[in-house]
Parts: C-alpha cells; structure tokens; sequence
C-alpha cells in the first residue's frame, strides 16, 4: 500500500495534557497564547513545560515528525527539535482523527512573536501542499518582556 502524507485537522499550545487511562488525551491545561518573560530576566526566556496537542488524519504509512518554533523571519529557534516516528496503519485514521501531543523543549531568545510548526517529512504540516488548499495555521504565540 502506498504512503499517504498526513492532514492536520488540529493543533493547539498548551502548558501540558492529562491522559486518560487508555493514555488518550484527556485534558488541555492552560492554552498558550502569550508568555512573559520572569522580571529581571536577562534576553531568554524558557518556560517549565509546554505541549502541542495535535489531530492527524487521512494518512497511510510512517512518517517522522518534530515541531520546529519560529519567530517572525520564518528562524527556527528550537534546532534539531526530537523526532517521533508515527504509523498510520492502513485506513484506521481516516473517519477519526489520530491525537498525538508532542512535548516541546524551547528557549524564546527574545521578546517577540514565533509560530510554532508541525514537521512532517521536513515540510510543514501548515504550509499548503497544492495551491488552492488550506491547511490548519501554525500556532502562533506571543513572547512578552
């Protein structure tokens, strides 16, 4: 069966995600949409935790996936993000989304505005694959002095 590239229906910045006891997503703490850098703070900024929580769907096959943050210039501030290997066996994603949060790891250099991407295959999930489409937008969140 041929490889078929994944779709993102969702994706959403929080400070970190309960789970269920199948291990399923359960619960989203404190969506992300603006952080603040502690006062007396010297030009970094790297908060204790924060989580991608994503749905994926339409996809057949394994696919490598990392989630880059950039800021404003379209720079990748986290390089080398980790990698997790997700396979999409045969249809079973097609109808229902498969849920996958991805922990991320970042310190904010400056005050400003990044955008958080979901990579897949090197290419981000965000960015249109045809012209005409419209994928899910990248996160965006706001870094405050």
């Amino acid at each position: 069966m041929a490889s078929v590239k994944p779709k993102l229906r969702l994706a959403s910045l929080c400070s970190y995600v309960d789970f269920d006891a199948n291990g399923l997503p359960f619960h989203l703490n404190e969506p992300v949409h603006t952080l603040q850098f502690v006062p007396g703070a010297d030009g970094r900024f790297r908060p204790t935790s924060m989580a991608l929580y994503t749905q994926l769907e339409d996809a057949v096959g394994t696919f490598p996936f990392s989630v880059e943050v950039r800021d404003e210039h379209n720079f990748v501030v986290n390089p080398n993000p980790p990698r997790v290997s997700i396979t999409f066996p045969g249809i079973a994603y097609r109808a229902v989304p498969l849920e996958q949060v991805f922990e991320l790891d970042v310190t904010f250099p400056t005050p400003g505005v990044y955008f958080v991407h979901l990579v897949c295959n090197h290419l981000s999930l965000h960015e249109p694959p045809a012209p005409g489409e419209c994928p899910f937008p990248a996160v965006r969140v706001n870094v405050l002095s």
